[in-house]
């Protein structure tokens, strides 16, 4: 069972919040909270500043889900995340769309306000 609430958020994409039961990292109820980040099908650039849009309000160690139908985005999340200090958790088996995980860090690098794809000068 799933618990989720959705708000729609610039550049066509949508964000909600999902309680899951079970799986690692459960709280004592055995409901795990998920951020997902539904970027549709947004290309690298605009799922990136919505991804570091969402990211930069959460917690260390929230684990966010992105699913999107860019087929590069397996390239660039892990790239992203290497290069913000996010880490790369990988694919998220049995979704519809391509979804990928990453876990929040709480001293991301900073990157450029106009090309989320290039560390800040």
């Amino acid at each position: 069972m799933a618990v989720e609430s959705r708000a729609w958020v610039g550049f066509r994409g949508w964000i909600s919040t999902a309680a899951r039961e079970g799986g690692d990292g459960c709280d004592d109820s055995g409901v795990r909270s998920v951020v997902v980040v539904e970027g549709g099908d947004l290309g690298c650039a605009r799922l990136l500043v919505l991804l570091r849009h969402r990211v930069a309000e959460l917690d260390d160690g929230t684990v966010v889900h992105v699913s999107t139908s860019d087929p590069v985005a397996p390239i660039d999340l892990p790239v992203w995340c290497q290069m913000t200090g996010h880490a790369y958790l990988g694919t998220v088996p049995g979704t519809a769309v391509p979804t990928y995980a990453v876990q929040v860090t709480a001293t991301p690098a900073a990157t450029d306000p106009a090309n989320p794809w290039r560390r800040a000068t």
